[in-house]
Order: structure tokens, then C-alpha cells, then sequence
């Protein structure tokens, strides 16, 4: 199994902050192109719920209560795993939501506006767009002191980052056997012939069944 995040636990560098403390909903826009599963969430913030909704039709897919950290005391990346981490299919849009804040009122966070703006984060096969090609955007806001998440709505600057909601993702790499060996091309799996060098040429990778030679490879 392989993890990827968006944010890669970035540092606040250029991000304008602590804002709040203070209850507010926030989303991210993403899509994997492998089949994936949520394992957890990073936040730049004290986070109390998350939501995972699929865009259309803002269908709400897994939701659950996160674990108080207590109150701030620093600035420090958080990871907050999923007790149930639901499953994501590939190349369909998800948002994932959150609820700032904890008990002790922390939840401050930091945002750069335009950091979507003319580019996307790519990471393996966890996608977030850019603001001109995500309806609604990247990162969204929703009504502050909301008793659950809800899908947010997209009433930030478009464009805008804000490091409280970071999809962790967790992908099956291939596996020996049962199927055609497949590579990562940088958008999707592509499947593909493994070879080797022989010397003086690539050739196919053959395995013996016991009466033939037969072309090998993995999935």
C-alpha cells in the first residue's frame, strides 16, 4: 500500500494566519484515478467532524466525529485517522468537509487566496483541481457553528487554500500474478509488457508453465 496527501504537510510559509479561532466549515475538491480509500485526514488546525460527499449531487458518503486534541499549542500539522475509512472510486469528484474547532474553542487556521489559482496538486493519483476547472471551486467555506458538516458552500475567494482539510489517501500498488503488470504513467494505471535487457536488446519477460514458455508479467 502506498499513502499520498495534497498538502504533503507544507509549511505555512506565504499562508496568512492563525485566523479565528473560531467554528467554520471547509472543503476540498479532489478526485483519485485509481480506486483508493480515505485513511485519514490532515489539518493544519484543530478539526472536531469530517464529511466526504461526492459532488454530484452533494451526496453525503461517510461522515464521523474526530477525536479532541485539546487546545492548541503551536502550529503543528495533525493527523486524524478514520475509524472507517470509506472507499473512493476512481475519477469521480468527492469533497472532503470539516468542522474546525475542539472543546477549548482552538481552531485557528491559514489560508493563502490564489493558491489555486492557475494550478492543481497532483500526487501520484490524488488529483485537486484548479479553481477554473472545479465547480465550486477548491477550498470552500460553509455557515460558521453548524451542529454537523454539511457539503460547504463555495463563498471564499475562488482560488483560495486553507490548510485544515487534507484527503490521505491509501492505494493498492500491483501485486504479483492474475492479471496484466501495469505502471503508473503520472495520470492513471496503464497496463503495459515487462521486459528485460538482454544484453543487446529489450525483450519480453517469459515464465515457464512446465510445458511452454509463456509471456510473464503482474497486476
Amino acid at each position: 500500500m502506498t499513502v499520498y496527501t495534497a498538502f504533503e504537510q507544507m509549511t505555512v510559509s506565504g499562508f496568512g494566519g492563525p485566523f479565528g479561532p473560531s467554528t467554520w466549515i471547509f472543503g476540498i475538491e479532489f478526485r483519485v484515478s485509481a480506486a483508493a480509500t480515505l485513511t485519514a485526514v490532515w489539518s493544519y488546525s484543530h478539526i472536531r467532524e469530517m464529511g466526504l460527499y461526492r459532488v454530484a449531487g452533494q451526496v453525503q458518503v461517510h461522515t464521523e466525529n474526530l477525536p479532541d486534541t485539546g487546545p492548541a499549542s503551536g502550529g503543528a500539522w495533525r493527523r486524524y485517522p478514520l475509524t472507517s475509512p470509506p472507499a473512493l472510486d476512481a475519477d469521480v469528484p468527492y469533497v472532503l468537509a470539516v468542522r474546525t474547532g475542539n472543546s477549548a474553542g482552538a481552531g485557528g487556521y491559514f489560508e493563502q487566496n490564489g493558491f489555486f489559482t492557475g494550478q492543481s496538486i497532483t500526487n501520484g493519483p490524488l488529483h485537486v483541481p484548479s479553481a477554473e476547472t472545479a465547480a465550486g471551486g477548491t477550498q470552500m467555506r460553509g455557515t460558521s457553528n453548524s451542529p454537523t458538516v454539511a457539503f460547504p458552500s463555495d463563498d471564499v475567494p475562488a482560488g483560495r487554500a486553507v490548510l485544515v482539510a487534507d484527503p490521505e489517501i491509501e492505494v493498492a500498488e500491483p501485486q504479483g500474478g492474475g492479471g496484466p503488470w501495469r505502471a503508473w504513467t503520472g495520470t492513471q494505471w496503464a497496463e503495459g509488457e515487462l521486459k528485460g535487457w538482454t544484453g543487446s536488446a529489450w525483450a519480453p519477460v517469459r515464465a515457464w508453465d512446465g510445458t511452454n514458455w509463456i509471456p510473464g508479467g503482474q497486476s
